[in-house]
């Protein structure tokens, strides 16, 4: 387990992962998928009633985000693992967007205004 004085690394985060049985690997894969799925708003385009009734993933993570991770762009990809490493690292969401490769938020921003409107997109601030 990680030490709370120990600084947070990805040597530290290596030695973590491998010590992790494959059911704790399998628990925290599907926890990325389910962020993931909930990052893209991809409930918007689940045909699960159950999903779009709870404006989040209600089901199998792994479902959506295969069969519709082709829509967003790769720009729109990279700013959502950019989030996630931020989020991971304790970083703000104003520090994670200064990280990001030129376009990468603004491609995320255009993809929650097309599946939103420009009224109703949510405009994520707080990791």
């Amino acid at each position: 387990m990680i030490n709370d004085l120990e600084p947070l690394t990805e040597d530290t985060i290596e030695r973590e992962i491998a010590s992790l049985t494959s059911e704790d690997l399998e628990r925290i894969r599907k926890a990325l998928a389910l962020w993931r799925a909930r990052m893209l708003c991809l409930w918007k385009l689940c045909s699960k009633t159950a999903c779009r009734r709870a404006r989040t993933c209600s089901d199998d993570p792994d479902f959506c985000v295969e069969r519709f991770k082709g829509l967003a762009s790769e720009d729109v990809h990279i700013a959502v693992e950019v989030l996630h490493d931020a989020k991971l690292f304790g970083y703000s969401y104003d520090e994670a967007c200064a990280m990001m490769p030129y376009g990468s938020i603004e491609a995320y921003d255009v993809w929650l205004a097309t599946l939103f409107g420009p009224r109703e997109s949510p405009h994520v601030t707080s990791l």
